[in-house]
């Protein structure tokens, strides 16, 4: 009798001889000749078939899972992409590497990467990435040969991240990646971010859950991937390392998305190193992703750079102490920060309300324990960490800026407004609403977004990003007059904050004050000196204001990041008019 298969169990059965396939056949007495890095964005947990079998199936993954150390208590060092990323990239704390927020923050000077350190011992070293907040402005392209970071022009008025499908990403480092040395490859795909938009066929099978689609539409994009790999001949003898920058919350504690709390849904990440001589088996025992780093370097071979707090993945972690924290509070939202401390089975959030819980026997994090002693143990681990320094604190509204906004229907002075005391849980439903008007914003309902931030901006008047995020609701509204304040106030409460500047640079443009213009885009291309849209909006701007020679030298650069720009042409023939 003919036995017949489905067509799931085919596409698992094919799953189970790629991955035989890679890991027969290696030597273990040679050293790895490659690293592949690949970092899912928003990848929880939970969200692996292996784990979870009801939200999600990830055939790929789940095999990969199996034929490496899969870290079931790895944690990420904050829940926001880049400084996720700068972590995973260096080594380092936020604190320490310098990238604290996705707004303004930057590697500092003198932090060595794993790229840098891998290439100093010979290996060449590629990166290509899916979003804008993993670009080399933040200084991630640092010891990469090959940094790609090449997205569609960025859109200001965009309130989500700037990205490229992960198969475009793929493609380009299949292609251009030749393999003949020594390598270092770090890939980064963006597919889970919200919006969670899933392709046909993971759109239909996950209309309930669309997240889950967008994570089995990543799986079978990384099965592709590394099926080309494989037949390149490339993963005979590599180190894979497969995890991601941070999880997200889809409702839990009250919280849609990331960045805000720093409970296990967005904290906790997967993690699966893989290698000829690593072995296999789930590791149980707490780990960070700062240990990538050191991992690499023992596997390598390679002298380890001095000073990292992480320790090897190749061994028994023992109890210590893993830092985290969530500054988006108070720099989006100018509250108090959270930040924490992993030790054993305890989790600490140090914040004005603290919370601990005991994971072993509450890993949901509903029940905050009270009056424990070991609540004082870790208060003190996290204040006297030379990992976690406070935040600098915000600007007060002053008493001239007061009588402005008020006369613009702004309240302040309320006592339901936030402030750098108030706890972050406590702001939860205001975040929610904060999300509402970004998705009335997206459908275009600008009228309808502009109410829910009026009411967001009175719980939260020390948010430089959503009075910016207001001016941008007005801007579209024809209000430019009250965009302007807006824009002005976003900027008084950050003078860094990147769309700010962009917008009021914008606006002066429009009302062709173009001199006047000069100083935003400036600052703001200072900050992101690769951002697309910045660099075509100044040299216009100087175009118009009489500045040719100045012009042509900023839309040149634009022209050399994106030469296939539909105003490429146009901007071309202008500038051959330029003396």
């Amino acid at each position: 009798m003919r036995k017949h298969f489905t067509f799931s169990q085919i596409v698992v059965a094919g799953v189970a001889v790629l991955l035989a396939v890679l890991c027969v056949g290696t030597d273990p007495t040679i050293g790895p000749r490659h690293v592949i890095l690949v970092s899912i964005d928003t990848w929880r947990w939970d969200y692996l078939g292996a784990v979870s079998p009801s939200k999600v199936r990830t055939p790929f993954l789940d095999h990969w899972a199996e034929k490496s150390l899969y870290f079931r208590n790895a944690y990420t060092t904050a829940p926001l992409t880049a400084p996720a990323h700068a972590s995973l990239l260096t080594g380092l704390y936020p604190a320490q590497n310098g990238v604290r927020d996705n707004l303004s923050g930057r590697l500092k000077e003198g932090i060595r990467t794993l790229a840098q350190t891998l290439k100093e011992h010979g290996y060449k070293t590629y990166a290509f990435v899916s979003a804008s907040t993993v670009n080399a402005d933040y200084g991630f392209g640092r010891g990469f040969g090959e940094f790609d970071d090449r997205l569609p022009t960025a859109d200001p008025d965009r309130l989500i991240p700037v990205s490229r499908p992960g198969k475009e990403t793929l493609d380009r480092a299949l292609n251009r990646v030749p393999w003949t040395g020594p390598t270092f490859l770090f890939v980064h795909l963006f597919e889970p971010h919200y919006p969670y938009e899933p392709p046909s066929p993971f759109r239909e099978t996950y209309s309930r859950n669309p997240y889950a689609g967008e994570v089995a539409y990543t799986d079978r994009l990384l099965q592709d991937f590394f099926s080309a790999l494989e037949s390149k001949g490339v993963l005979k003898n590599a180190v894979v390392v497969i995890s991601a920058d941070h999880g997200e919350s889809l409702g839990d504690h009250g919280e849609e998305t990331h960045g805000f709390l720093a409970y296990n849904s967005t904290v906790r990440i997967p993690l699966m190193v893989s290698c000829p001589s690593c072995g296999y088996g789930k590791r149980v025992y707490p780990v960070s992703s700062i240990d990538v780093f050191p991992t690499l370097c023992e596997l390598l071979h390679v002298p380890l750079p001095a000073g990292l707090p992480g320790r090897s993945l190749l061994h028994d972690q023992g109890e210590r102490d893993l830092f985290f924290e969530s500054l988006e509070p108070a720099t989006v939202y100018g509250i108090a920060p959270i930040f924490g401390v992993l030790r054993g089975p305890w989790k600490l959030h140090d914040k004005p309300r603290p919370e601990l819980y005991n994971l072993a026997s509450d890993p949901l994090e509903q029940k905050p324990l009270a009056a424990n002693p070991m609540e004082r143990t870790l208060t003190d681990a996290v204040r006297k960490s030379d990992f976690l320094p406070p935040a600098a604190p915000g600007a007060p509204v002053s008493a001239h800026k007061e009588e402005e906004l008020k006369s613009l229907g702004y309240a302040t002075g309320t006592d339901i407004q936030g402030n750098r005391n108030d706890d972050p849980v406590d702001f939860t439903p205001t975040i929610t609403l904060v999300e509402d008007a970004r998705g009335e914003y997206l459908v275009r309902d600008y009228q309808g977004s502009l109410e829910i931030y009026r009411k967001a901006v009175a719980r939260l008047p020390n948010s430089s990003v959503l009075w910016d995020e207001m001016g941008m609701a007005r801007i579209r509204l024809n209000q430019v007059a009250e965009a302007s304040v807006c824009f002005d106030e976003s900027l008084r409460l950050n003078p860094d904050n990147f769309n700010a500047l962009v917008h009021k640079g914008n606006i002066l443009n429009f009302k062709e004050a173009y001199q006047e213009s000069f100083p935003f885009f400036e600052k703001a291309m200072k900050l992101r000196p690769t951002d697309a849209g910045v660099l075509f909006n100044f040299g216009v701007s100087l175009l118009a204001g009489g500045e040719g020679k100045r012009a042509k030298e900023v839309l040149t650069r634009f022209l050399e990041l994106n030469p296939n720009d539909p105003e490429a042409d146009r901007l071309r023939q202008a500038m051959a008019q330029i003396p």
